[in-house]
Parts: C-alpha cells; structure tokens; sequence
C-alpha cells in the first residue's frame, strides 16, 4: 500500500491519477451521505437510539467536513453554492 504522501505527490505531478483521485474522493463524500441517510431512515429502537443516531450521524458529517476539499481565491463564493 503506498504511503499518503506518494498519492498526494501522484496527485500533484499526474494529472490522469488526480482526476481518478478526485473521482474517488467525490464517491467518498457520496457514500458518506448515503450512510447518514440509512442511518437517519433506519429503525430506532430502544431507548438511547435517536442519541445513538445522532452521535454516529455527527461522526460522519465530521469526517464528511473534513473531506471537502476547502475553496480559496477568486471562485471561492462560487463553490459555496
């Protein structure tokens, strides 16, 4: 398995590796929403599981935030739409 600092470096210098980077990122991000929606339309049974679902939804939104790539410069506001 290669280091995470060989596929950044890939990412930066191929730019046939860094749109398949980017394409599985997106699918990453898409999964993730996926999971929060399963999570959110399962059952909830017991008595602690609306806080369970949120912890575990909150997790993924965390990780979800971390993934996105952050917008800089000029088409920032764009981005943001």
């Amino acid at each position: 398995m290669p280091s995470e600092r060989a596929v950044l470096g890939w990412a930066a210098t191929r730019p046939d590796f860094r749109d398949q980077y980017d394409f599985a990122r997106d699918m990453g991000r898409e999964t993730i929403g996926h999971d929060v929606l399963a999570i959110a339309d399962g059952p909830l049974t017991g008595p602690d599981a609306v806080k369970d679902a949120r912890r575990r939804i909150d997790a993924l939104k965390w990780r979800f935030a971390q993934m996105t790539p952050k917008r800089r410069g000029r088409n920032r506001q764009e981005s943001q739409l």
